[in-house]
């Protein structure tokens, strides 16, 4: 299944920047469902961010939302496309 997942890089101080990563998997749910129980397992306490698409790195606050910022293709496309093109 094709996904998006969009999450904002940010120093909270000087830069912030959405992120969107397309990639594919089995289904949405299995993807989220993969990534929190890996999360469960993950040493929070000694690493401060967790590995997740290659090289994107990631933090506990975009891990525990990610169910709320992964889209199917689908959904993606309709959460940003623009209805009003020409006025």
């Amino acid at each position: 299944m094709k996904l998006v997942w969009e999450f904002v890089e940010s120093d909270e101080c000087t830069y912030s920047q959405t992120i969107t990563i397309p990639f594919e998997y089995e289904s949405k749910d299995k993807f989220v469902f993969d990534v929190l129980e890996a999360s469960d397992k993950f040493d929070w306490e000694n690493k401060r961010h967790f590995p997740l698409l290659s090289e994107s790195y990631n933090t506990k606050k975009e891990i525990e939302q990610i169910e709320n910022n992964v889209f199917t293709l689908e959904e993606w496309f309709e959460k940003g496309k623009e209805t009003k093109i020409f006025e």
